[in-house]
């Protein structure tokens, strides 16, 4: 009855409430982007430890969902992790509206790795097609080093994404299963 005393004066008609729980569906970009283009006000429900009456959720609550399959002992934190996602969608908040076009997870896969200065660190320099001005070879190169590095490090989402790969991003993909090595 607090919860929902508490949730009354702040929930509108154009309110949209978030359970943040473990037991929801997995918040992912797709999530956050749906927020940010069709939400005017988000409410975040943070339970602590057993978290809310199930028939308060039941009443109030739009979407429950987690940010992954592991138990924290309240929901801030997982809904700061959410609203900071959101906002990266959210016009004018990021420097470049490009920026996020380029984000893991924007094609299904992991970015490709990134490099800054110095062009040499401790003896290990920045690939040298960085320097060639041909942009086309430049995104070849980050095309398969996010293929080797997604393949390597979330085999899941290149299975997930295996009919969209290329025949030859494809091999790729299988050559970094079998060797273990990107």
């Amino acid at each position: 009855e607090v919860c929902s005393a508490a949730l009354e004066t702040v929930i509108t008609p154009e309110s949209v409430v978030i359970h943040v729980s473990p037991g929801g569906k997995v918040f992912n970009n797709s999530w956050a982007r749906q927020f940010a283009q069709n939400s005017q006000h988000l409410v975040f429900l943070c339970g602590r430890y057993a978290g809310f009456d199930h028939r308060f959720v039941e009443k109030y609550a739009h979407h429950e969902l987690s940010v992954g399959d592991f138990v924290l002992s309240g929901g801030e934190v997982a809904s700061i992790c959410m609203m900071d996602s959101i906002a990266r969608f959210v016009p004018g908040v990021l420097g470049n509206a490009e920026s996020s076009a380029c984000d893991s997870f924007e094609d299904g896969l992991l970015e490709a790795p990134a490099y800054t200065l110095p062009m040499n660190f401790q003896g290990v320099k920045v690939p040298d097609v960085f320097f060639s001005g041909h942009h086309a070879e430049i995104a070849k190169h980050r095309r398969r080093e996010q293929i080797k590095r997604t393949a390597a490090m979330r085999p899941d989402l290149i299975q997930l994404h295996w009919d969209k790969l290329s025949r030859s991003e494809q091999r790729l993909a299988e050559s970094v299963f079998k060797t273990g090595r990107r």
